[in-house]
C-alpha cells in the first residue's frame, strides 16, 4: 500500500519507462529489484513475474544472476516469516 502510495505502481505501468528506471539507477535498479522479489514473491506474487521482468529489462546473465538472488532472497524471507515457530 506504501508503494501505491508512492506512485511506484505508476511508474512500473509502462514497460519501457520501467525499463528506463531500473537502468538509470545502475546498482541500485539491481538492489531494488532483488528487494522488491524477496518482499513481494513469498506473500503471492509470483516469482515467474519476476523472472520475466529481469528478462526483459536486463540482459541475460544480469538477469539470470538477479533472478536467482531474488529467488534465493525470497526463499529466505518466507521460511523466516512464514514458518511456524518453535521455542
Amino acid at each position: 500500500m506504501v508503494a501505491q502510495r508512492l506512485g511506484l505502481f505508476h511508474e512500473l505501468r509502462d514497460p519501457a519507462r520501467a525499463k528506463q528506471a531500473f537502468t538509470d539507477l545502475g546498482a541500485w535498479g539491481y538492489i531494488a529489484f532483488i528487494v522488491a522479489y524477496a518482499l513481494f514473491q513469498p506473500f503471492g506474487l509470483p516469482g515467474t513475474g519476476f523472472i520475466l521482468a529481469a528478462s526483459l529489462i536486463w540482459p541475460w546473465p544480469i538477469a539470470f544472476g538477479l533472478s536467482m538472488a531474488g529467488t534465493m532472497a525470497a526463499t529466505v524471507v518466507g521460511f523466516s516469516v512464514l514458518s511456524p515457530r518453535r521455542t
